[in-house]
């Protein structure tokens, strides 16, 4: 006698070993040869503790204490304003263009850099470091 079990719904069969044939089809419906092996156990649920008193404050044992959230300052960091001048040429080119320009000057756009405008832009960078 051979056992079969299945993990995905949990069944389980048996048959003889001199049935090759369907030993082939069990095995192709998700059949796997031994004993099923016993259920996960359940996880238990977690129980939360309540927030020790702080070193001075008495507490009485009928109040919980409620974490206080610690508020920060706004952060207010400026962007110093940058003008990217691009060459009229590129800016107004397509995307197949920009990609034809880049060839053949041998030019790799990383890709971090995406839009038309900033390729544009990269390559116009890019061809006055190699011109200029």
């Amino acid at each position: 006698m051979i056992k079969l079990h299945r993990l995905k719904d949990r069944q389980v069969r048996e048959m003889e070993e001199d049935a090759a044939l369907i030993l082939r089809c069990l095995k192709r419906a998700g059949f796997v040869v031994g004993e099923l092996p016993p259920l996960p156990k359940a996880k238990q649920p977690v129980e939360e503790k309540p927030i020790a008193p702080t070193e001075g404050e008495e507490l009485d044992s009928a109040d919980e204490r409620k974490p206080v959230l610690a508020t920060h300052a706004p952060i207010t960091a400026t962007m110093p304003d940058v003008e990217i001048i691009v060459d009229p040429a590129l800016s107004e080119t397509s995307m197949k263009e920009l990609r034809a320009v880049a060839k053949e000057n041998e030019i790799t756009v990383p890709f971090e850099v995406r839009t038309k405008k900033d390729i544009a832009a990269y390559l116009a960078e890019k061809l006055e470091v190699n011109n200029g």
